[in-house]
């Protein structure tokens, strides 16, 4: 179903009012998070993310180095998390990937181990549990491992790197969960640390992404697939210790990117991010690097691409794993750090900082829209104290910014990765428009590979309804030149409930519902949190001076509670790591 906005018209979504034109100017927010610790499992060294159960809500995925096991943790619809459950895979988990292995429709996990040699594999059963498959034999131990269907036969293949061979390993898949004898590729001179499957060019074949490593040195080589298990390097650039390789559509053309960091040096700390844009044909260059102070001993872990403000440029967010003096001492602290985007493919210099606390050792992320309101969160593994964090974002949407390249198109609604709530008076909003040096001639809209919306001129600007489930939606513009470009979105539309997040000034406290003097049918839902620039130790609610709720391991609040009628009095009250208490109150009535 479409719904077309008319200029100047009002239109009802998610219980806002928009004017149904758009604006693209510049506007700096402050990005925020509300912060929720669960525990975990010993060493999670990675951590990934998928609907695990198929109720719609996002579940989290951790695969521990000093546990012979992953952690499966479902998630609830309003951003919060359930019991976590261990399954055995045979091996300490160095990486992880998710992929449905055996055709049934149920997702499944595939763990590189480094402490045998094996591949760990675990089959979905639908319902958020796990069963056993049959471990893949490897002539050493694995230090990564990536998934994608290399031949086209319809079944996922891994693609695996082994201890101190600079060749991959291809196991074709069989559909069964099974997998059959490995496919050598030589990909580099060097042995292989990383290995990332991504588009690279537009021939509609799976690539390949590698990263050797020998002392501080490393190479990052790109092999074009052919379609049948084989590969053409076509890009080669030296690295200096890389920690980590990710592929990702960084400026959202359809194409994957590439993200790398960087740790030592032979001069010391050199930690840096790298962002390396895809030219269409397994040829890349470099957008930006991201440079951090080496003096803080800080090591950049897992670098994501994420719209954190919603102005539709991604930002990079990264695990720092590292010491870092405090206000108050010398308080070993880790944290995300969020550099924003610039609509010319550069970073701001300053990043946010997003705490993650004392002791827990930071060392990897995730992204997702863990609550259901269309933003996407962060989640991440914290090894130091078996634990993992997960970061709503609370940032309020920024004003549309359209990239500089030519040519482009930059659509800030919806995010990719998100969920929206579809319903009689809820849809999903599309708003793009082109960046292009020639005249623009369409715009098109199609979901699930059928045409849906098609609007003349540069701008796209509709509502769509459709049914709950995941769908695919790719946004296509054609100029007067010849060129035809695009960008993706991977949607899950969904009906029922969804988390709510409050956005809270810095160094404060504030009630987001219910509303002061407003009447309310109890029981009364309670949205509210903490902002401070250091760790929230404790969050308290207090009704009537009576206590209510207390936790420790959250700086927000997001419950109901049954409330007596009449006149109420509520205060939330929160103390942060260095003492200081924030506090705000509001009175209401109950029915």
């Amino acid at each position: 179903m479409i719904r077309r906005c008319q200029p100047l018209a009002f239109t009802l979504s998610w219980a806002l009012l928009f004017f149904c034109v758009i604006s693209f100017v510049s506007s700096a927010r402050a990005q925020t998070f509300s912060h929720d610790n669960y525990v975990a499992s010993l060493g999670g060294s990675v951590i990934n993310r998928a609907d695990f159960n198929k109720d719609g809500a996002m579940d989290l995925v951790i695969g521990n180095n000093a546990a012979q096991d992953v952690s499966i943790v479902l998630g609830n619809p309003d951003g919060s998390f359930q019991a976590a459950r261990s399954y055995s895979t045979g091996g300490n988990a160095d990486d992880l990937v998710i992929g449905d292995f055996d055709k049934d429709g149920n997702l499944d996990i595939a763990v590189a181990h480094f402490t045998t040699s094996s591949i760990g594999i675990l089959l979905g059963n639908g319902d958020g549990t796990f069963r056993n498959g049959t471990n893949v034999a490897t002539p050493d131990y694995t230090t990564s491992i990536t998934t994608a269907d290399f031949n086209h036969d319809g079944f996922l293949d891994l693609a695996v790197g082994v201890n101190g061979s600079n060749s991959v390993l291809i196991y074709p898949g069989t559909g069964t969960g099974s997998f059959g004898a490995p496919i050598a590729l030589t990909a580099g001179t060097m042995p292989i640390r990383y290995v990332r499957a991504g588009h690279f060019n537009n021939d509609g074949n799976a690539d390949l992404a590698v990263i050797g490593t020998s002392g501080y040195n490393g190479e990052l080589n790109v092999l074009l697939g052919s379609g049948n298990f084989g590969f053409t390097k076509t890009f080669t650039m030296s690295a200096t210790d890389p920690r980590y390789l990710n592929a990702a559509d960084v400026n959202q053309d359809g194409y994957s990117d590439l993200l790398y960091s960087e740790g030592f040096c032979p001069a010391g700390f050199c930690p840096a991010v790298h962002v390396l844009i895809s030219q269409k044909n397994g040829q890349f260059t470099q957008s930006a690097k991201i440079t951090l102070d080496g003096s803080s001993h800080k090591i950049p872990f897992t670098p994501q691409a994420i719209d954190v403000n919603g102005d539709g440029i991604n930002d990079i967010a990264f695990a720092i794993y590292g010491a870092e003096a405090v206000s108050n001492g010398s308080t070993s602290t880790y944290e995300v750090l969020v550099y924003l985007g610039n609509p010319d493919g550069t970073y701001q210099s300053v990043p946010a900082k997003i705490w993650t606390g004392t002791n827990k050792s930071t060392s990897a992320i995730t992204v997702g829209d863990f609550n259901r309101d269309g933003k996407l969160d962060i989640a991440t593994a914290n090894p130091g104290d078996a634990t993992m964090s997960v970061l709503l974002n609370t940032t309020p949407r920024g004003a549309c910014k359209l990239s500089t390249t030519s040519p482009s198109i930059t659509v800030c609604q919806p995010q990719d990765n998100t969920a929206a709530l579809v319903d009689a008076n809820h849809s999903i909003r599309f708003t793009g428009c082109t960046t292009d040096a020639s005249t623009v001639n369409v715009v098109k809209l199609y979901m699930d590979n059928a045409l849906i919306f098609s609007q003349a001129g540069n701008c796209l600007n509709t509502d769509v309804v459709p049914n709950p489930g995941i769908h695919f939606f790719v946004i296509k513009a054609w100029d007067r030149a010849g060129n035809i470009f695009r960008t993706n979105r991977h949607l899950t539309a969904y009906n029922g409930p969804y988390g709510q997040t409050c956005t809270v000034a810095p160094l404060s406290a504030k009630i987001c519902s219910p509303a002061p003097g407003s009447s309310n049918a109890s029981p009364v839902r309670v949205v509210g949190g903490i902002n401070s620039d250091r760790p929230v130790t404790s969050t308290q609610l207090y009704v009537d001076n009576a206590l209510i709720y207390s936790t420790k391991t959250s700086d927000h609040v997001d419950r109901s509670f049954t409330l007596s009628s009449g006149s109420h009095y509520m205060v939330l009250k929160g103390w942060d790591a260095s003492g200081r208490i924030f506090s705000t109150s509001r009175s209401f009535t109950v029915q």
